[in-house]
């Protein structure tokens, strides 16, 4: 199992062609020679003002190269790494209202540029939903969602679907809940229930009636080592895990995860080297905290993560230090973004680096000028993204 990347690239453990939790990774096991140097992690950082690429050395160090764009003020939203132009590298996707959502195509040479303005939205994922291997993109807003399918060149056409909107803050993800091979989707809505819908394969998604409850923010991985796709709600207030039945049904585990109050994101990741999914949230009261799992999906509160004054509203998980094991990587709005490197037993210290300025909303991170694993069915599998 490759522990370099987990996140987004919003990856949680159970493969996603991209969703804030997840994304169409680089492969990290492309070389046949083990002597080749980890890949370099970058991060796009969404920002209330500009969004900015930040490329890395490999050794933590990250510079800031390319802008996606400024506009009038954007209040929430997340971003989004796939490979949207089926070309082998890592795109961006930006939903961020009220902009309208932006897909921003990787060019190569560290230069992107501006393929499509959609809808407004709150959240996005995407992944191949009709089968017809294109990425497709799922942007949820405020009332509606809507699923617009991919031409494989960074274009999006509205598929006509609606589906249940995800409020003023709230969450989306693609992955294959049923086990049939086609990836689904769940909407967690900030102040209200949280929706499943199934997919027949085809693209056309159905409402399965289950409702979840209310939540900031989702991560999708098998937290209990069954080979099914669980969920990790980050509420409010007492975070909650819910095991898959393998049908797409989900039932509450009966956990309140209480070390945080409001975990506005949410990133699974083999943080302890046991081959367990941990769970690592972003919030301001009292601040991140790391969950380990003990292997049967039971989470108890590990670190606290003690960032000093600061609202951590993102969060991702990567080896960004060469070492093999999961560091951290924190969008702040209230300052400067944070990297928190992990010394293999899921605990983390201060790098003290400090990346961007204040009003950061978001961070996904992946290789980005390097090859990206071209877009597939998300499944099960036990490799971590």
């Amino acid at each position: 199992m490759d522990r370099r990347v987990s996140g987004h690239v919003r990856g949680h453990g159970i493969p996603e062609c991209g969703g804030r939790h997840g994304a169409s990774l680089p492969d990290h096991d492309r070389s046949a020679d083990p002597n080749d140097p980890p890949a370099a992690i970058d991060a796009v950082v969404l920002n209330t003002r500009a969004s900015w690429a930040y490329f890395a050395d490999g050794g933590g160090q990250f510079a800031a190269v390319a802008n996606l764009g400024a506009g009038p003020a954007a209040t929430t939203g997340k971003v989004v790494l796939a490979d949207t132009d089926g070309d082998g590298d890592l795109d961006v996707t930006l939903a961020h209202r009220p902009h309208a959502t932006e897909v921003w195509l990787n060019q190569g040479g560290r230069n992107f540029t501006l393929a499509s303005e959609l809808g407004m939205g709150v959240a996005a994922a995407l992944a191949d939903l009709d089968g017809d291997r294109r990425v497709d993109l799922l942007i949820a807003d405020r009332d509606a969602s809507i699923i617009r399918l991919g031409d494989g060149r960074g274009q999006f056409r509205d598929s006509g679907q609606r589906l249940a909107g995800i409020g003023e803050e709230g969450d989306a993800a693609l992955a294959d809940l049923d086990q049939d091979g086609a990836p689904d989707a769940i909407l967690v809505h900030g102040s209200g229930p949280g929706a499943v819908y199934l997919n027949d394969g085809q693209g056309q998604l159905t409402d399965t009636g289950q409702r979840l409850p209310a939540a900031l923010s989702l991560a999708i991985g098998d937290l209990d080592g069954d080979g099914l796709p669980d969920l990790f709600l980050g509420r409010a207030s007492e975070d909650q895990v819910w095991f898959n039945d393998g049908t797409g049904r989900f039932a509450d585990s009966g956990q309140r995860l209480s070390g945080a109050a409001g975990s506005r994101d949410v990133a699974l990741g083999d943080v302890d080297g046991d081959g367990s999914l941990d769970a690592v949230t972003a919030s301001s009261d009292p601040g991140p905290v790391v969950y380990l799992n003990d292997g049967a999906g039971r989470l108890r509160p590990g670190q606290d993560i003690a960032v000093g004054p600061a609202e951590m509203v993102g969060v991702a998980l990567a080896d960004l230090n060469g070492d093999g094991a999961l560091d951290l990587f924190f969008a702040n709005y209230a300052g400067f973004n944070q990297v928190w490197y992990n010394d293999g037993t899921g605990r983390f210290t201060d790098s003290g680096l400090r990346i961007a300025s204040d009003r950061n909303l978001d961070v996904a991170l992946g290789e980005l000028d390097g090859p990206a694993v071209t877009p597939s069915v998300p499944g099960p599998g036990p490799e971590l993204f």
